[in-house]
């Protein structure tokens, strides 16, 4: 089980190796002088205002390790943070948010606006995990700026004399002929250790453990061990899971996806690395065995894959064929599929067909697209073209589905599956309207299907078919980016048609200029995997 937070520390106001080495994937013998520099920096931090504004000494300590291993990868050309301004450049036209870095911003070197991002990005990580909004990224309160430049001078008076760090450079170049093993430990490195994710990595490991602990305290002594292996299998299932689906904060991305852009396009894993799935979980039938592969049918959509024996951990003397079924998580890895994570054999008699996680797994995507234009069309009819109604209550919200049911399922011999699916609808929208009773807001997103909400941003929209809306009424931006439970498209929608007001938020960093200059980029950072639209919408059997 991976460790939970470093509770104990000899000093807290000094880098030790176990600290730096949480950074790296390996011992090199260029590693003490990175650790001494480090300790310098953290010098720096530790009188300055950037100490206060990480809350703890440990957090102060890791602040000094992700400044001095940026300086490490620039220094070791291993192109780590590289990828990532270039990418933000492909994007949005030039290296970093926020700052207007001009014509004097070179890549490969170290640069000032570089250690102010990364400043704002751990102390925005933390401040994330503390309930805190975004940090003001021009560190305009304080001494943040005059310490921040001090470890740039630093940084430039050792430019030329710290050694580089050539493990580092090998391991993360991928050989031509590397394989799924060498792969997956790059991805591992990406996800878990590289400074650029670290804080995220660790709340989420912080939080497994934390709740491993609690499900191994309820379960009492007389099942503690079988609670123990339970809980090390749930932590290992789901640190794989990360691992292939997790979407980091900056720019949204997947490891795959950072590992692809760092071999780079030239590179003959290059075309592999780039169509690596996400990891797909459910309860799969064994239907033929071969000499390398399985074929095995997922038992909810019925759709047959060829998945490599490769990875797979089960005993193979076990499998029946047309018997035996097999719950667990697979990656499509080239032209075959890979197990990954935990599995576990069952027979098809015990009817494990209930799979509710892994249901939709291998929906047909072109399919959901054509069943979101299609409802997107009928709802378009309701609401005479407009992607925006105001709705009094959920009696209302009711109404609007009814009329859409009506229009999809207008013959006579479907009135009995209609009445079944208005009853779902209606006990879902008074579900979640619990409590709720008021105005509500109807949009109808291209992309992922239908949505809505209420609160006071309904009273802030100044549209003409909005009875709702006070005039005057101004609302925080910063709460449209911070709730990842509203949808992209719904704020590009109210921002570009400039529905809603704005008032600045009295913290520094919150200008509604900065947010709506970078508003794409902080959608990714706030949203991550909810960044990516997603067709909610399945046809059932």
């Amino acid at each position: 089980m991976s460790p939970a937070k470093n509770k104990f520390r000899m000093k807290s106001d000094i880098a030790v190796m176990q600290d730096w080495m949480r950074f790296h994937s390996g011992t090199s013998p260029s590693a003490s002088a990175y650790l001494r520099l480090c300790n310098r920096v953290l010098k720096i931090i530790l009188p300055s205002d950037l100490r206060a504004d990480c809350g703890s000494a440990e957090r102060a300590i890791q602040l000094a390790c992700i400044l001095t291993a940026y300086f490490e990868d620039v220094i070791s050309e291993t192109g780590l943070f590289r990828t990532f301004t270039e990418r933000h450049g492909e994007l949005y036209g030039k290296a970093l948010p926020f700052y207007d870095t001009g014509q004097e911003y070179y890549p490969d070197e170290i640069n000032l606006y570089d250690l102010y991002f990364l400043a704002w990005h751990a102390l925005s990580r933390w401040g994330k995990e503390d309930g805190i909004g975004i940090f003001d990224p021009f560190f305009r309160d304080g001494n943040h700026t005059e310490a921040i430049r001090e470890i740039y001078d630093l940084f430039d008076s050792e430019f030329e004399n710290t050694p580089q760090n050539e493990h580092m450079q090998q391991y993360l170049r991928l050989s031509p002929g590397a394989g799924a093993g060498d792969i997956r430990e790059r991805l591992d490195f990406l996800s878990g250790k590289c400074y650029l994710h670290f804080i995220e990595h660790a709340a989420f490991t912080d939080s497994l453990a934390e709740r491993a602990e609690q499900r191994i305290g309820e379960a009492g002594e007389a099942n503690f061990a079988e609670s123990v292996r339970e809980q090390e299998m749930v932590f290992y299932d789901l640190s794989v899971n990360y691992l292939f689906n997790h979407h980091f904060s900056l720019l949204a991305q997947r490891a795959s996806d950072e590992l692809a852009h760092l071999t780079g396009r030239e590179h003959p894993l290059y075309p592999l690395l780039k169509s690596l799935s996400a990891r797909k979980t459910g309860n799969f039938l064994f239907r033929e065995k071969k000499e390398t592969e399985y074929i095995v049918e997922h038992i909810s959509s019925g759709t047959r894959i060829n998945m490599s024996k490769e990875f797979f951990t089960l005993d193979s003397e076990q499998i029946i064929p047309d018997h035996t079924c097999v719950a667990m998580g697979v990656v499509k890895w080239g032209d075959v599929w890979q197990q990954m994570g935990s599995a576990f054999l069952f027979d098809y008699s015990q009817k494990r067909e209930t799979d509710p996680a892994g249901a939709s797994a291998f929906d047909d995507l072109e399919k959901k697209k054509l069943l979101v234009r299609e409802t997107e069309a009928d709802f378009l009819q309701i609401t005479h073209g407009r992607r925006i109604a105001f709705l009094k209550n959920a009696e209302e919200l009711c109404d609007l589905y009814n009329r859409f049911l009506n229009i999809r399922f207008p013959k006579a011999e479907e009135v009995e599956k209609t009445k079944q699916m208005k009853a779902e609808l209606l006990t879902d929208i008074r579900r979640t309207m619990k409590g709720k009773d008021g105005p509500v807001v109807f949009f109808i997103n291209p992309e992922t299907g239908v949505e809505y909400y209420f609160g006071d941003i309904i009273a802030a929209i100044a549209d003409p078919d909005n009875a709702y809306y006070i005039p005057g009424k101004e609302y925080v931006l910063e709460i449209l980016f911070f709730d990842s439970g509203v949808s992209r498209e719904f704020v590009n929608y109210l921002i570009e048609n400039s529905l809603v007001a704005f008032i600045d938020s009295e913290a520094p960093g919150m200008e509604v200029s900065v947010m709506q200059d970078n508003r794409d980029f902080l959608l990714r950072y706030y949203r991550q995997q909810n960044y990516w639209p997603e067709a909610r919408i399945s046809r059932k059997k």
